[in-house]
């Protein structure tokens, strides 16, 4: 927290690489109808794979 301000503002089109940037993960990662990623766990979403620190960077 603190005084300094955030949130982090990033240039160009935003909405635009946020669309893109969901569209490349529901591919990527597969999305069900409702648009939700993995599968269902206990209180949370599950992805399953191999290698859970690529997958977190590439998410």
């Amino acid at each position: 927290m603190g005084s300094h301000g955030g949130g982090g503002h990033t240039a160009g089109n935003s909405l635009g690489q946020l669309l893109e940037n969901m569209a490349r993960a529901a591919t990527e990662f597969g999305a069900s109808p409702s648009g939700y990623f993995g599968m269902r766990g206990k209180n949370s979403r599950v992805i399953q794979t191999p290698d859970p620190q690529r997958t977190s960077e590439r998410f």
